[in-house]
């Protein structure tokens, strides 16, 4: 069996205010006792080990949950922990993989209730009762000396009651004689009053009229609050709001509610310049004030708020085109000795009608000449003009060629005297590029404000009234993140996002200024703090594949791919939105 080390402790607070203690252990097998002595909860980790780090006491107040404190120390070759809970509460342990984790939760007191606690049904020990025509005081008796509990029974109570109950819980069987009765009961402490239900709801009219009536009997005072972190005006709306008669806007005379801020005779005043609450009201309701205020004037956690936009793109384009060329110099000078050197001539040449502008009969033909023979008796001189040979593009009869090839290959076949020419160019392309643009906007706000970053440009454009008149507008490309963060009680953080990235389009006119190419988001998420999640995506994904070729010659079989041009292109891109938040300030102390 591997040797139990406690590696991790933590606490959170989780949904509806309830303290949770996780303890993060090196193995699933470990031996854990969890016991309920007086009011702290005790853990021990049998045969553990506890770093020193971690033997501490933890004052976990702040979080506002049962938990006041958790204290871990090494006793012997165990390791004890004690929660110390405070108020009405419940707990519950139990151990998921390699953590074990306990959760003390709140429970609100219900004078009404037997047994506080969330857990529903009856919970009282069961028991068998067999009674005709008992008295039902004496009967009441009976539930005293069964439970724990002191019964006090009103002396309106009278009659006589039979029943045959077996194996109820005790809880259950009290509550079937009660409303057989028609009585209710009023739990305080361990004691049960018992009476009819129109006179407890006579009695607790009476106890809510003696309470305003002690509170109006009070002497007022004014006393000077000092607000640090809410704004003066905002509470005094929140202590008046509740003070309104129900037929007007200002407060009356005659007697508040007890539950009330202010009492009728109450006043409030501000200072904003100081940011202080001035009310003159009777002692008990500004300690009730003072209670609200050391509850709401706390410093509001900030939160960071990260976004990266990642644009990724991908791109490939592959070509291959040919150009084929031709020129029968010989034939368009002297002719073929099959149809003659005189009368009709014929020769082969490519489309470029300055393919014949340096022929002899254009009388265009270079100036340059080499001497060929001399007559040693009469000196004459014998001269033969030399042809040029021509250039391509005087000659391509199939120009689909690629522009700026990344690799060329030429075939050129011609006679001796260089004057009839086949050329053959086999040109090719093929581009692969990559690119990713990320943008990062980051921004802090306090909890649950609104804020906004920007960033830019404005560009302008031209409008037209129905008189004709011009006028200057202007329209935003801006990358931008609106946000308003609220941190949930349990640690995380909720947001409702607005992120834009827009860019640059093309130029359409003088009036109708640019295009603008717009990527938008509006979105709520709930992320845990520090957590990135992916909150959209666009994927797009454009494939094209052209062919060019001549008529006929491009679907002979074989050599038609002399006549082709091939162009194919596969171009992606991808956006991904990601969001990033961070609490800042999370141990600050909200005492």
């Amino acid at each position: 069996m591997d040797e139990l080390q406690i590696k991790n402790i933590q606490f959170r607070r989780g949904k509806d205010g309830a303290g949770i203690v996780a303890v993060d252990l090196s193995t699933s097998n470990a031996g854990v006792d969890v016991r309920q002595r007086g009011k702290a909860i005790y853990v021990t980790f049998k045969n553990a080990k506890l770093p020193s780090r971690l033997s501490q006491q933890l004052d976990v107040i702040d979080f506002a949950t049962p938990v006041s404190t958790v204290k871990t120390r090494a006793v012997g070759s165990d390791v004890s922990m004690e929660i110390m809970p405070q108020g009405l509460w419940e707990h519950v342990a139990f151990q998921t993989d390699n953590q074990f984790v306990v959760e003390v939760r709140p429970v609100k007191e219900d004078p009404n209730k037997l047994f506080q606690g969330s857990r529903g049904g009856y919970q009282g020990e069961p028991i068998s009762l067999n009674f005709q025509n008992i008295p039902l005081r004496e009967l009441l008796h009976v539930f005293a000396d069964i439970t724990n509990f002191n019964i006090v029974v009103s002396d309106s109570v009278s009659g006589n009651v039979s029943l045959r109950l077996n194996d109820v819980p005790w809880d259950h069987a009290l509550e079937i004689v009660l409303q057989q009765k028609n009585l209710a009961m009023r739990k305080s402490g361990n004691v049960l009053w018992i009476a009819p239900r129109d006179e407890l709801a006579a009695r607790d009219k009476t106890e809510a009229e003696a309470r305003e009536a002690a509170v109006a009997a009070e002497i007022p005072r004014l006393e000077v609050f000092q607000l640090n972190y809410q704004k003066a005006e905002d509470v005094e709306a929140m202590l008046m709001q509740g003070n309104k008669p129900a037929g007007g806007n200002t407060p009356t005379a005659g007697l508040q509610q007890s539950g009330s801020f202010i009492s009728a005779q109450g006043r409030v005043t501000i200072d904003k310049r100081t940011n202080q609450l001035f009310i003159f009201d009777v002692p008990s309701k500004l300690e009730l004030v003072r209670g609200l205020l050391s509850k709401i004037d706390r410093p509001v956690r900030q939160v960071m708020i990260e976004a990266r936009i990642v644009e990724a793109d991908t791109n490939f384009t592959k070509q291959l085109g040919v150009k084929i060329g031709a020129h029968d110099h010989r034939g368009m000078n002297v002719g073929h000795p099959i149809l003659g050197q005189s009368g009709f001539r014929f020769g082969l040449a490519g489309s470029n009608k300055d393919a014949y502008a340096h022929l002899p009969e254009a009388g265009r033909y270079p100036a340059t000449a080499i001497i060929t023979d001399v007559d040693q008796t009469t000196g004459e001189v014998t001269y033969t003009r030399e042809v040029p040979t021509p250039v391509l593009a005087d000659s391509q009869m199939v120009n689909l060629g690629v522009t700026n090839p990344a690799g060329q290959i030429a075939l050129t076949l011609m006679n001796a005297a260089k004057t009839q020419l086949l050329s053959l160019e086999l040109s090719a392309l093929e581009a692969d590029g990559k690119g990713k643009i990320v943008s990062s906007p980051r921004i802090m706000t306090m909890d649950q404000m609104k804020a906004n970053i920007q960033q830019g440009v404005r560009i302008p454009y031209l409008t037209q009234s129905a008189s004709g008149a011009t006028a200057v507008q202007w329209q935003n490309a801006n990358l931008s993140l609106e946000v308003t963060p609220q941190i949930t009680p349990d640690g995380k953080v909720m947001m409702d996002l607005k992120i834009t990235k827009n860019a640059l389009g093309q130029f359409i006119s003088a009036m109708a200024g640019y295009s603008i190419k717009t990527k938008e988001l509006d979105s709520k998420v709930l992320v845990e703090n520090g957590g990135t999640v992916v909150i959209g995506g666009i994927y797009e994904q454009e494939e094209s594949e052209s062919v060019r070729r001549v008529p006929f010659l491009g679907d002979l079989p074989y050599v038609g791919f002399l006549f082709k041009q091939r162009e194919k292109r596969d171009n992606r891109v991808e956006l991904l939105i990601m969001i990033t938040p961070k609490i800042i300030d999370n141990a600050l102390a909200l005492k």
